[in-house]
C-alpha cells in the first residue's frame, strides 16, 4: 500500500462510511439550501442577500467539516483502544489456558512473565518474590533488557508497595535508566513465598487502568497456578514415598523376590522407551509395575504355594488399588499384566489389543525377570534362554510387538 493510500480518508471503511456519510448528510443538503435559496431571493436584493447566504453557508461547511474529522479522530482513537484491550483480553484468556495446564513452578512462573508482558504490551515482565529471609529478588525475567539498577530500585520499590498494601503499584522509572513506569500486582507463590508480578513498560508514563485491571487479574490466575503445582507436588511426593513404603512392605513380606517390582520397573521402562510411549504413559506404567504384585499382601502365607489362590492377585491388586484416587489409574494395569495376547491369561482372558499396552509390557517384564533372578524353590536360567523363550511365547503368550521392543531393549543394554 503506498504513503499516500495509507493516510487517505478513504483507505479505511470506517473512513469510508464516514465521509459517505458526511457527503449525504451535510455537504448535499447546504449544497441544495444554497441552490434553492439562490434562486428563490427577490431580484433587487439577490446578490447582497446571496453573498451573506453563501458566507453562512461556507461557515458551517467548513464547521460541519471540522466536526466530522474531530468526531473521525474520537472514533479512531476508541477503536484503537477497544482493539488493544481486545487483543489485551485475548492474550489473558490463552495464559489462563496455558498456566492451568502448567504443573511446575518453575514453568507456572515463566509463562506468568510472559503473560504479563503480552496482556498489558510491555518491554518485560518478571516474578518479585520475597524469599525464607524476607527479601525481595527477581525470580523470573522475560524481555530483550538487561539489569539497570534505576529500573531494579523501581521495580523493588513496587513490589514493596504491592506487598504491604495488597494493591497494584506503579513507580516512574528515571531516564537514565531507559524511562517509563514499572508496574507490580500481589500474587502469592503457591502459598510459601509472597511475590508480585511485574512489568516495565519505557514508552508509558502509567498503565491505563484497564491493563492494569488485566494485570492483577493475571496475579490471581498466577497465584492459583502456583498452588494447583504446588499441591501437584505434594501429591507426586505422596504417591511416590507411599509407593515406594508398599514395595518395601511386599519385598518384607515375600521374601525371597526382593527388588523384583523394581527390577520390572526398570525393564518395563526400557521396553516402553524401545516403543517411544509418552512421558505421561511411561510414568504411570512405571508406577504400574512397581505395584504390579502389590496383591500378594492379600494371600496369606500358608497359601502361597496355592496356585489358584496366586492367580488371584492380580484381581486383589486392583482392588486395593481401585478406591484411592491416586492410584485409580494404575488398578487396570495391575489387574491384566496375566493376561495372554491369544486370551489364554487371567483373571478377564482379554486378547490382543483388549489388553492395555502397558500390561503387556509389564508382562514381558516380569516373565524374563521371573525367569533371570535366583528363588528359594528355582535358580535363574541363563539370559540368551530367558530371551529365547519369551521369543517363542510372542503371539501367544506376549504381543509380538512389545516383544521386539524388549529384545530391541535387551540388545541396546547389552550393548552399553
Amino acid at each position: 500500500m503506498s504513503r499516500a493510500r495509507r493516510f487517505s480518508v478513504f483507505a479505511l471503511p470506517l473512513d469510508r462510511a464516514a465521509s459517505v456519510a458526511y457527503l449525504l448528510g451535510a455537504v448535499v443538503p447546504l449544497g441544495a439550501l444554497a441552490w434553492v435559496a439562490t434562486r428563490r431571493l427577490h431580484p433587487t436584493t439577490a446578490d447582497v442577500h446571496a453573498n451573506w447566504f453563501i458566507l453562512a453557508l461556507g461557515l458551517i461547511g467548513a464547521l460541519s467539516l471540522l466536526a466530522f474529522f474531530v468526531l473521525r479522530r474520537a472514533a479512531h482513537d476508541a477503536l484503537r483502544k477497544v482493539a488493544r484491550e481486545n487483543a489485551s483480553l485475548g492474550r489473558l484468556l490463552a495464559a489462563s489456558r496455558s498456566l492451568a495446564a502448567a504443573t511446575e513452578e518453575h514453568e507456572v512462573m515463566r509463562l506468568a512473565a510472559e503473560a504479563a508482558a503480552a496482556v498489558t504490551f510491555a518491554r518485560n515482565g518478571f516474578i518479585v518474590a520475597r524469599n525464607r529471609a524476607g527479601e525481595l529478588g527477581v525470580r523470573e525475567r522475560v524481555g530483550p533488557e538487561g539489569d539497570h539498577p534505576l529500573r531494579s530500585v523501581a521495580l523493588i520499590e513496587s513490589a514493596e508497595n504491592a506487598l504491604i498494601t495488597l494493591r497494584p503499584a506503579m513507580r516512574a522509572v528515571g531516564a537514565e535508566g531507559g524511562g517509563g513506569i514499572v508496574a507490580a500486582v500481589p500474587c502469592s507463590m503457591g502459598g510459601r513465598l509472597a511475590g508480585v508480578l511485574a512489568v516495565w513498560q519505557p514508552e508509558a508514563d502509567e498503565l491505563e487502568p484497564s491493563e492494569l485491571d488485566t494485570l492483577a487479574t493475571l496475579g490471581s490466575l498466577t497465584t492459583i497456578a502456583l498452588r494447583n503445582s504446588d499441591l501437584r507436588d505434594a501429591e507426586r511426593n505422596f504417591f511416590t514415598h507411599a509407593t515406594n513404603l508398599l514395595v518395601a512392605t511386599l519385598d518384607l513380606y515375600l521374601g525371597d523376590r526382593v527388588d523384583h517390582s523394581r527390577r520390572v520397573a526398570g525393564l518395563a521402562n526400557q521396553i516402553a522407551h524401545a516403543l517411544e510411549l509418552s512421558d505421561a504413559r511411561r510414568e504411570r506404567m512405571h508406577f504400574a509395575a512397581l505395584l504390579h504384585d502389590i496383591g500378594m499382601l492379600r494371600v496369606r502365607r500358608e497359601h502361597v504355594d496355592d496356585l489358584e489362590m496366586i492367580r488371584r492377585h492380580a484381581e486383589l491388586g486392583d482392588e486395593m488399588l481401585r478406591p484411592i484416587r491416586v492410584w485409580e489409574d494404575l488398578a487396570p494395569l495391575v489387574r491384566h499384566h496375566h493376561e495372554w495376547f491369544d486370551g489364554r491369561g487371567y483373571p478377564d482372558g482379554l486378547a490382543g489389543e483388549s489388553i492395555p499396552l502397558e500390561s503387556r509390557i509389564i508382562a514381558v517384564a516380569e516373565a524374563y525377570d521371573a525367569m533371570t533372578s535366583d528363588k528359594s524353590y528355582k535358580e535363574a536360567i541363563p539370559i540368551e534362554e530367558a530371551i529365547d523363550r519369551i521369543r517363542r511365547a510372542s503371539g501367544s503368550q506376549f504381543d509380538p510387538v512389545v516383544v521386539d521392543a524388549f529384545v530391541e531393549s535387551r540388545r541396546e543394554s547389552e550393548a552399553i
